[in-house]
């Protein structure tokens, strides 16, 4: 089903930063889809996960949802996770996916739909760029490399 009315989370940043090309992105995309796309950003303050709740609190009653978009896997859990507590049932009904697709650890389970950034390519590239700088190289201060990313779906636990 296609989804008509996204919710973009995110958060005010100090400087511009990966989740701000994020969120230009997708409502590029969006746009180019001619899917609105409201946006909450959370401030900076140790508060911005409350900033969320509330958010979420006064528009799901007034504005209804169908997808989430967070810039973060972080964000998107506080949504799905103020969304359980506030009306459970949105949750078969608004669709929500994080960036990062991150664990903690091998053994976490990754607790909400994301798209997942390819960490081992990363730390390659990563590698790579320092061998490369270590041998005097030359590598331009804005150097940037696009590696493609997956959708990754959350992993339930027994009796969800």
């Amino acid at each position: 089903m296609k989804k008509k009315n996204i919710l973009l989370i995110r958060r005010d940043v100090h400087h511009y930063n990966a989740t701000d090309i994020r969120a230009k992105v997708f409502k590029e995309y969006m746009r180019g889809k001619k899917v609105k796309v409201d946006e909450f950003s959370a401030s900076l303050k140790d508060t911005y996960r409350q900033e969320i709740v509330e958010f979420l609190k006064q528009k799901l009653t007034s504005k209804q949802y169908d997808g989430i978009f967070a810039v973060t896997d972080e964000y998107a859990l506080v949504a799905k996770e103020a969304i359980g507590v506030i009306q459970p049932d949105l949750l078969k009904e608004i669709e929500i996916i994080g960036f990062d697709g991150a664990r903690g650890s091998k053994e976490s389970r990754i607790k909400v739909d994301s798209i997942q950034q390819p960490i081992e390519d990363i730390v390659k590239e990563a590698v790579s760029v320092l061998i490369r700088k270590i041998k005097g190289e030359e590598i331009g201060n804005n150097y940037k490399k696009i590696l493609p990313v997956s959708f990754v779906k959350a992993e339930k636990l027994m009796g969800e």
